[in-house]
């Protein structure tokens, strides 16, 4: 609902639980043969996920799809670095955000802006956009948000991209498709693990249809879908064979729980890192400085 000055707006916004037998029908089954291709499709080097929620996989299928999982012409454990900081609080503290943004701040004034920092929601960017900005600009450090500085992702991409010692703020549409290559790209951090939200009321409805076929809604749904929204995230720092850089996670379940190490499991091998911050920061360095 929207609400003017001489009139209100409504728009409704429909989706399906699910798109599984739209594509079955409609797709699949008219086709000889469909490929499906894409750089985070499986889980942990598994389609399952993929495959039952597109309608590629149904029970007792006498011609389950072909899958295979095709090794990456980069070198991950020589170009990057994965960096979970350990001794900030838990992602669900009220103190958590003051010192991710703190974090922020300085792993970008170790990297000389090049920064990308990705958030799982606009509310959490803001806040730490509010509380950081004063300090990246007294470390010479110029700040851009999604939907502060710019709505539009080509133009907030090209500033940074041509901008010096910048740091970039993004939220969902920023986990996937940009590219940006080269040294204008050096760190990336991740704040939190990408769960959608639960209470969102799409989330709801598919989480009680799954639970109404006897699933776990957690472990069927929400993290296989973290970890592709996961491993999207990652992907903005490689886009080349000669990009090099550091992807910083700080939310720490990503190496505390047993679900975590699905997302670490499900990326192309890059050295890990885990530790508190300051170990973290001297890894990044050190590796800055080859």
């Amino acid at each position: 609902v929207r609400t003017g000055r001489t009139n209100t707006a409504f728009s409704l916004h429909l989706a399906p639980l699910s798109v599984a037998k739209i594509l079955r029908s409609e797709l699949f089954d008219q086709k000889s043969s469909v490929i499906c291709t894409s750089a985070t499709l499986a889980v942990d080097a598994d389609f399952t996920y993929f495959a039952g929620r597109t309608g590629l996989f149904v029970p007792d299928d006498p011609n389950p799809p072909q899958t295979v999982v095709v090794s990456s012409p980069f070198h991950y454990e020589k170009q990057s670095v994965l960096c979970v900081v350990t001794d900030l609080p838990d992602v669900r503290s009220d103190s958590f955000l003051t010192q991710a943004g703190r974090a922020i701040t300085q792993l970008a004034r170790d990297a000389g802006g090049r920064t990308l920092v990705l958030f799982t929601s606009h509310q959490m960017m803001q806040a730490v956009y509010q509380a950081e900005q004063s300090h990246l600009s007294q470390s010479g450090l110029r700040l851009l948000a999604q939907g502060v500085d710019d709505h539009r992702r080509s133009r907030l991409v090209e500033t940074f991209r041509t901008g010096e010692r910048t740091v970039l703020f993004g939220v969902n549409s920023f986990w996937e498709g940009i590219d940006i290559r080269g040294d204008d790209l050096s760190c990336l951090i991740i704040v939190k693990l990408p769960f959608a939200v639960p209470s969102h009321p799409v989330v709801q409805a598919r989480s009680e249809r799954l639970q109404a076929e006897g699933k776990d809604p957690f472990r069927d749904y929400s993290v296989p879908q973290a970890v592709i929204r996961f491993t999207q995230g990652f992907g903005r720092l490689i886009r080349s064979e000669q990009d090099r850089g550091v992807v910083f996670v700080l939310d720490k379940r990503i190496v505390t729980t047993s679900y975590g190490r699905l997302f670490l499991r499900s990326l192309p091998h890059p050295e890990v890192v885990v530790g508190p911050l300051q170990r973290t920061r001297e890894r990044a360095r050190e590796f800055f400085s080859v």
